[in-house]
């Protein structure tokens, strides 16, 4: 797996609010990001969901 997918992906929104949807999606406490940032939205979002897959953590952990 390339490390080139997940900085394409993270650099654009900050690395807080990809851990913090990562979080979410895996179903762990986040909570949104704090203001002035955004929630990660759209094709941004979809691609972090398929990393997340990729990585297989809720088979791994029971998440």
């Amino acid at each position: 797996m390339s490390c080139e997918c997940s900085d394409n992906l993270v650099r654009p929104v900050g690395s807080w609010v990809a851990v913090e949807a990562a979080m979410d999606y895996l179903g762990l406490p986040a909570g949104p990001p704090r203001l002035p940032l955004k929630p990660m939205r759209g094709e941004k979002l979809e691609r972090l969901h398929k990393l997340l897959d990729e990585f297989q953590l809720r088979e791994k952990y029971g998440l």
